[in-house]
């Protein structure tokens, strides 16, 4: 009896690991997406930015309606900064998100470790 309890934990175990790697899998895969994202956005930053500079220099910045229309490109410019700067954080969350999946998986891995003990010690 005690060879089929054991047997059963040792189902329950393998299954709940399986589970946990799935969601650490599927976490990495998450994290993974989400910092290309990031590099297309910033890439996509730093070229709007090169447009902007190129434009700059290229015309008369002493033209009022030019100089507004640069600044309109600046403040554009600024918020893509800003959103970078949101996608960085939501990166960071998603890290942080997965170090406690990790930790959830160390504590589930000692408690599996723990109910082994106890049972060799009830055999």
């Amino acid at each position: 009896e005690v060879g089929a309890w054991r047997g059963r934990v040792d189902s329950l175990v393998a299954k709940s690991q399986k589970k946990l790697d799935e969601r650490a899998r599927e976490k990495d895969r998450e994290l993974d997406d989400a910092r290309r994202e990031l590099d297309d956005a910033r890439l996509d930053l730093r070229r709007a930015a090169d447009d902007l500079d190129a434009a700059a220099r290229a015309a008369d910045v002493k033209d009022a309606a030019l100089a507004r229309d640069t600044a309109a490109h600046a403040a554009r410019f600024l918020r893509g900064l800003k959103t970078e700067a949101l996608n960085r954080k939501a990166l960071e969350n998603a890290t942080a998100a997965t170090q406690a999946a990790d930790t959830k998986t160390a504590a589930a891995e000692a408690a599996t470790g723990s109910l082994r003990e106890e049972l060799a010690k009830t055999e």
